[in-house]
């Protein structure tokens, strides 16, 4: 069965669990939480008991993606929590009953994955995937972002950006330049999340895109759109965007990672976005993202944020 590129989207759920596998040993997660407001931001502590579930929340997805490959649809009723689970996909239908006749759908054989980022952070664990549906379908960059509580999937969202070639640097947001993740302790990935949300109200929502130079470190290493160098893919916005305006819905952390999860406004069009950043020693270093416009209809009301 062939599936749009938003439907696609969805599919990209039942990839985690190999990222899961191959890399959750390779990056201790730093829990916390942040949820940040346009303009003027605001910080949340998760307690020390969420701050503790961060690995049994990571254990939890991985059990749900075994359970969808073995077509258990039973074990996936018991990971999910029915009563409040709430899915963003614009293409799939809400609770559990959606997410397996979504998977029941499927040709897993067809299916090629490459697991690039993961970042798990106290009930949040999001992964950014390469993912071709089909050989010939196209290749796409895709972010899951799964909140997790008590042993059950609670809230889902994704972003889905088909992949047009290397950007003016030769890089793509499949490639990892700095593979080494640097662990920090919990001030650090809090203090590395102030430093993000900083830099976006300060650039992007109060229109000060020379104020980059502060929040950047050399060399930088960009994965999206334009080149090495975060001012060239700052004046591109500017100049193609004069209005755009972000507005943060979620940052999770995890040992030098940020992830910013953001309803972003430009040219009269709405879009979900994520931005990836490496923080080092107080600069960001290496850059990826991903963006998917939001469509006039969805399967199920909630939105995508």
């Amino acid at each position: 069965m062939l599936l749009t590129l938003r439907s696609i989207a969805g599919a990209c759920a039942i990839s985690a669990i190999s990222l899961i596998t191959s890399i959750a040993s390779a990056q201790t997660p730093s829990p916390g939480k942040m949820v940040v407001q346009s303009v003027d931001h605001e910080y949340l502590t998760v307690s020390a008991t969420e701050l503790g579930e961060t690995h049994k929340n990571v254990a939890t997805l991985q059990s749900i993606f075994q359970a969808i490959f073995k077509q258990d649809w039973l074990a996936i009723r018991s990971l999910y929590d029915d009563q409040f689970y709430t899915q963003h996909n614009p293409d799939m239908k809400d609770k559990v009953e959606g997410v397996i006749e979504l998977f029941q759908s499927l040709d897993y054989k067809s299916l090629v994955y490459e697991p690039v980022l993961q970042i798990a952070e106290g009930p949040y664990v999001a992964v950014l995937s390469k993912l071709q549906f089909a050989p010939n379908q196209p290749t796409m960059a895709v972010v899951d972002i799964n909140f997790i509580r008590d042993g059950k999937s609670r809230e889902h969202w994704d972003i889905i950006q088909p992949f047009k070639g290397p950007n003016g640097s030769g890089r793509t947001p499949f490639d990892i330049v700095m593979k080494d993740a640097v662990k920090v302790d919990q001030q650090t990935v809090d203090a590395n999340k102030r430093l993000v949300a900083d830099m976006i109200n300060e650039v992007f929502n109060r229109k000060q895109p020379e104020k980059v130079r502060q929040y950047i470190g050399e060399p930088y290493y960009q994965h999206g759109m334009g080149k090495d160098g975060y001012e060239d893919v700052v004046r591109d916005i500017s100049e193609r965007f004069p209005d755009v305006r972000v507005d943060i819905k979620r940052i999770i952390g995890q040992n030098d990672l940020v992830l910013a999860h953001a309803r972003v406004f430009g040219l009269g069009k709405e879009f979900s976005r994520v931005d990836i950043w490496r923080v080092r020693d107080k600069k960001m270093v290496e850059h990826w993202g991903v963006m998917q416009p939001v469509p006039d209809k969805m399967q199920h009301r909630n939105g995508m944020f």
